[in-house]
């Protein structure tokens, strides 16, 4: 189901239509935030919408997030295939002085090649040579625990057209480019009826961002959203009090290291993580790209 293409607001505009910061409780927000960053597109070529009024602290101090979700949404094995030809692996390799300036550490964790091990992945009905990695993973989780409460709490706000309450709850899940099945995919749509991407005149986001979304447009948002076929984040957030209890009970149990990837936070504390080993996976030959746990 896709939505009707939304008008280019001005930065005053989006601003003087928040009640407070899309993260956090500053009711002056100063700066706007793009979810997805524009570094995540092509050449940055970013058609508008999911532009948000957000305080300063906020949009500075989660670059390294955004510069980590944009170096796996990057990584893709079939391109690296052919170096050449991937415009994807330029942008990956950009966007690695940011994280390695940001997000320290994350790097290392990825590319450690003492821990890589081979392996063979589907993508597009055919098998491609990977190298499997059993990263140790704490920057890199927390950075990306981190992203996904952003995406859950952007969604939030442009589903519902308001702020997440600070009361509010945030259960997000991220894969990687192998991380998340067929099966698993299709189950998560069968209860996401709406998709919607970014749309400015004719130019689409497409596949390098769409969401699936399901919502009651008041208190609650279920999503998932695609970033390049490469990370993958599921999020349910809601601030309504007969919600948050039975959420919390229901799925507090899955942020364990039977599930590294999974999180469950307070709105007033977005950015806490639960430190967990992940499980990656590299593209035959090297530091081209990753793949995420084997379930």
């Amino acid at each position: 189901m896709g939505q009707a293409k939304q008008r280019s607001l001005k930065k005053t505009e989006i601003i003087q239509n928040a009640e407070r910061c899309v993260y956090c409780d500053d009711p002056n927000p100063t700066t706007i935030e793009h979810m997805p960053p524009r570094g995540l597109f092509r050449n940055k070529d970013r058609p508008s919408g999911w532009e948000f009024a957000c305080c300063s602290s906020c949009n500075q101090e989660t670059r390294g997030s955004d510069a980590v979700a944009q170096l796996v949404a990057f990584v893709d094995p079939i391109d690296v295939i052919e170096p050449e030809k991937s415009w994807k692996l330029n942008a990956m390799v950009k966007v690695t002085g940011a994280v390695d300036a940001h997000a320290p550490g994350v790097l290392k964790e990825l590319f450690n090649q003492q821990s890589w091990s081979n392996s063979l992945v589907r993508r597009r009905g055919l098998i491609h040579r990977v190298h499997a990695s059993q990263a140790s993973g704490i920057q890199t989780k927390f950075h990306l625990d981190r992203f996904s409460a952003k995406f859950g709490m952007a969604s939030f706000r442009h589903f519902t057209g308001r702020e997440l309450g600070m009361n509010g709850l945030i259960f997000t899940q991220w894969y990687l480019n192998a991380g998340l099945s067929q099966e698993t995919f299709a189950a998560h749509l069968s209860i996401l009826p709406g998709r919607h991407e970014l749309a400015q005149g004719t130019k689409t986001s497409g596949e390098q961002f769409s969401v699936w979304f399901n919502t009651d447009k008041k208190n609650i948002t279920a999503v998932l959203g695609t970033f390049h076929s490469n990370l993958f984040i599921q999020c349910i957030c809601t601030d309504g009090e007969e919600f948050i209890d039975p959420l919390r009970e229901a799925l507090g149990p899955m942020v364990s290291a039977k599930f590294p990837t999974t999180n469950l936070v307070s709105a007033s504390a977005p950015w806490a993580s639960v430190s967990q080993r992940v499980r990656t996976a590299l593209p035959n030959g090297g530091a081209g790209g990753l793949h995420e746990m084997r379930r």
